[in-house]
């Protein structure tokens, strides 16, 4: 019976000290990702040339991994595995993505950045995303608060080393593009100082601070303050500035008091991009770089520091992968990991230092959906493949080898052959081939004679993989793949499409696109054109996103353009354009087999703006406009419009002013000349204009005054109001709606052909 007393107040002292006691705090995390940076290039793996000391101290207080590897060698595949702990063929993200790429991250696959804001985390993103530039693809879309960068590559503009004619780089803020071109050698200053202010104003919450940097991808620029400092020329200045940035974002969390529990990594998303020579990292003792699958472009630097829970002076040769850092900070996090098939280990014991814990076992080499390798243990089998090599001597100045010896495919040819086209490669192959690399880490001494019985139990083990994930070098297909998203519209039944047709290349210096969309089965008659302009207030948009393409199953050709948008742009820059694109169609209409004298424009939003002042000029003349709730006069647009609590500072924001170049009011000339209701003539084609009665963007009665101006001017108009319409949406693709559309072109285009 004494017993139970006793008992009793065991158990009320552990249910004291149950209650007092806290759950460790969800631990930060600092990702900091750099962009083509070699595994030679930091002084704790190798460099004598370049000084790091930053990143040197983080490996000394952590561990630093010489096994570490990204998923492929190259940029939009290596984040794609990073974000989903997938190998990025499983989800249709391998290669890199560019300016003309539809597809991005689907919005189906959960992101590291998604499940950190289920666990109630701050998230922020500064550099480069790549991983989808269409607005479901954004990072903001894709669980961040924050983001501030470029959405690809930054060669992907008129910096590009090689090709003239793209579009100028966009810089982003949010989902807005904030500026184009910006001046490169700010980009790691800006990053880190964004950075900064994310930890300090959110110091008391957990958070997921993402920092992939834009450098040291080609074309590389180092600010004023570190150009010269290094002894490997610009590249080293580069790497340095890098460094400074990691001492920077260290500091801040020792100034907050976050050191203890905040996850560090540093990491790079491929290896370095050999044939631009001087301005390209090294791949320290391993074979080949950025683009193959030796170890040169798919081991690189990496590096966890989290005082107290990850052992600090440590050096591990264990196997790991960007695909299993998104397991371990899954679990750090708290977070359930998604419910699908994924590639990523549990690896925390490895991590954590756990007594006789191990790496992953094994890790499949892919390029593409191409399986080029396979490694097990410190075994690894490259299967035959294509690979690239630099053509010559390493390229000088920011150019690839051999520059200016050999014709750039296009940028849209992403296979091996169109890579090395521009960026100073030739093609070699390699048959089956055996290492250890353990003894032989720069693949050099195939060991396939020697070693048959390892050979063919490697070979065994990687079918495995290929059933699972599939393997175009021998037309095979995976069984558990998921597509990625793709911002392409789905062609209806009986329409096929011409993409990417140049329809003007302005002052030889940057390239405009159209999509053709064609009856499947060729016409005996020159087809009508439907031109659709897309909105966006002028600054965003895709020519991607048009709804009219319906109409080419009905005997109508649908030409749907880009334009130069803002701020790359202002009046009357997205006008002119829009009639180069006019001309191109009556100066190809033989050749695309189009009726050059039945052309209609159409456009939606800022889109029908330009639609309605193009059927309202006098040259080029088009024979109808379809108008899909377009502000017509931009004086009178309320947000261009001075009221209470409106400051000039705020009239200079909205999108009328940015296009003008200034506040609306204060230009009232070029407004008016940039307004479809002040250039109405007699002479003006049919419109069919179409607008929501609950439109909170574009107000109803900007419609309504261009359709009296246009009766007034005896011009054939109909306004179709639809009602419980907003501004967009289903409304206007209804079946009635397509009706009346069907009606108008019918009657202005097809009639008395």
């Amino acid at each position: 019976m004494k017993m139970i007393p006793l008992l009793l107040c065991v158990a009320g002292l552990m249910l004291t000290a149950s209650i007092g006691r806290t759950e460790p705090a969800k631990p930060n995390i600092v990702l900091i990702l750099t962009d083509d940076q070699g595994y030679g290039d930091l002084g704790c793996y190798g460099a004598k040339d370049i000084k790091t000391p930053n990143v040197d101290q983080l490996a000394k207080d952590g561990t630093r991994f010489t096994s570490f590897y990204v998923a492929q060698p190259v940029c939009t595949a290596s984040r794609a595995a990073l974000l989903t702990g997938c190998y990025p063929n499983r989800i249709g993200m391998a290669g890199a993505l560019n300016h003309t790429s539809t597809i991005g991250i689907s919005p189906k696959e959960v992101l590291l950045s998604n499940l950190a804001k289920s666990q109630g985390y701050a998230t922020a993103i500064y550099g480069k995303w790549h991983l989808g530039h269409h607005p479901p693809f954004l990072p903001t879309r894709r669980g961040f608060d924050e983001f501030w960068g470029t959405i690809y590559p930054n060669d992907n503009g008129p910096l590009h080393p090689v090709f003239k004619g793209l579009p100028p780089l966009p810089l982003y803020e949010g989902e807005d593009c904030i500026a184009v071109d910006p001046d490169q050698s700010q980009f790691t200053k800006q990053i880190t100082e964004r950075s900064i202010k994310f930890i300090e104003k959110n110091k008391d919450k957990p958070f997921f601070l993402y920092v992939p940097h834009i450098m040291p991808h080609v074309p590389i620029f180092v600010s004023e303050k570190f150009k010269g400092t290094s002894k490997r020329g610009l590249y080293g200045d580069v790497i340095q500035e890098l460094d400074w940035s990691v001492g920077e974002i260290l500091a801040s969390l020792k100034k907050n008091g976050l050191e203890e529990n905040t996850i560090v990594i540093f990491t790079s998303d491929n290896g370095p991009f050999l044939s631009y020579g001087d301005h390209a990292g090294s791949s320290g003792p391993f074979r080949g770089g950025k683009l193959t699958t030796f170890e040169g472009g798919v081991r690189v630097p990496g590096i966890v520091r989290w005082p107290g829970r990850v052992p600090k002076e440590r050096v591990c040769d264990d196997l790991f992968t960007t695909m299993d850092l998104f397991v371990c900070l899954t679990k750090f996090m708290g977070a359930k990991l998604p419910e699908v098939k994924i590639d990523g280990e549990d690896l925390r014991p490895l991590l954590l230092g756990e007594k006789d814990a191990k790496g992953r076992n094994s890790f499949a080499y892919y390029s593409g959906n191409e399986l080029h390798a396979f490694r097990m243990g410190d075994w690894k089998i490259h299967f035959p493949h294509e690979y690239l090599e630099v053509m010559s001597e390493p390229g000088t100045g920011g150019k690839p080898s051999s520059f200016g010896k050999y014709t750039p495919e296009s940028i849209e040819m992403s296979g091996i052959r169109g890579v090395a086209s521009r960026h100073g490669y030739k093609v070699l192959k390699t048959e089956l081939a055996l290492y250890n690399l353990k003894d032989d880490p720069g693949e050099l001494k195939n060991l396939v004679v020697t070693e048959k019985t390892k050979t063919f139990i490697m070979e065994l083990k990687a079918r495995q993989i290929v059933e699972d994930l599939g393997n175009s070098l021998r037309k095979i297909e995976g069984k558990d793949v998921r597509a990625p998203g793709d911002a392409k519209p789905k062609l209806p039944d009986g329409v096929k499409t011409l993409r990417n047709l140049e329809y003007t290349n302005t002052d030889g210096n940057r390239i405009l696109l159209l999509d053709l969309y064609l009856p499947a089965k060729e016409s005996d008659k020159p087809l009508p054109v439907i031109m659709w302009i897309h909105g966006g207030g002028w600054s965003k948009g895709s020519k991607e996103n048009c709804p009219l393409i319906w109409l080419a199953a009905e005997g109508y050709a649908v030409a749907s353009i880009e334009y130069r948008l803002v701020p790359e742009a202002k009046w009357p820059t997205p006008i002119d354009d829009c009639r180069s694109a006019v001309r191109w169609l009556r100066t190809n209409a033989k050749k695309y087999n189009l009726d050059g004298e039945h052309i209609a424009v159409s456009g939606g939003s800022a889109g029908a703006h330009l639609a309605a002042l193009l059927g309202t000029s006098d040259s080029p003349k088009v024979q109808a406009v379809l108008d899909l709730y377009g502000p017509s006069d931009l004086l009178t647009m309320p947000n261009n419009v001075a009221g209470p609590n409106k400051t000039d500072a705020d009239l200079a924001k909205t999108n009328g002013a940015r296009l003008l170049g200034g506040i609306v009011r204060d230009r009232p000339d070029i407004a008016k000349q940039a307004s479809a209701f002040f250039q109405v003539s007699k002479d003006s084609p049919p419109f069919l204009i179409l607008h929501g009665d609950q439109d909170k963007s574009v107000p109803l009665d900007q419609s309504e005054r261009l359709h009296a101006k246009l009766k007034e001017a005896g011009v054939a108009s109909t306004l179709h109001v639809i009602k419980g319409a907003g501004h967009g949406g289903k409304g206007f693709d209804a079946p009635e709606i397509r009706e009346i559309v069907r009606g108008f072109f019918e009657k202005h285009l097809k009639a008395g052909k």
